[in-house]
């Protein structure tokens, strides 16, 4: 997984944050990892339309993004900024 923590990180971070700035989420100056992990998170669980899917689909994308490492995500991508 190229260095990845797990297959659910490395997804989301090619799916759904790539060519994604620190800009495009809102920050108008370098945040910490903390804040930016935390905006990732929400990013992705603002990218599934939770109220027109079946109750079994949407605990299975919660429980694929929970296995997410935002961390890992927010750290690779402040070194890239």
């Amino acid at each position: 997984m190229n260095g990845w923590t797990n297959f659910a990180t490395w997804k989301v971070n090619l799916e759904a944050f790539d060519g994604l700035t620190i800009e495009d989420l809102g920050f108008d100056e370098t945040p910490d990892t903390y804040q930016l992990a935390e905006n990732l998170k929400a990013y992705a669980e603002g990218l599934i339309d939770l109220e027109n899917i079946s109750s079994f689909a949407r605990d299975c994308a919660k429980a694929f993004l929970a296995d997410v490492d935002y961390h890992q995500i927010a750290k690779h991508m402040l070194e890239q900024a």
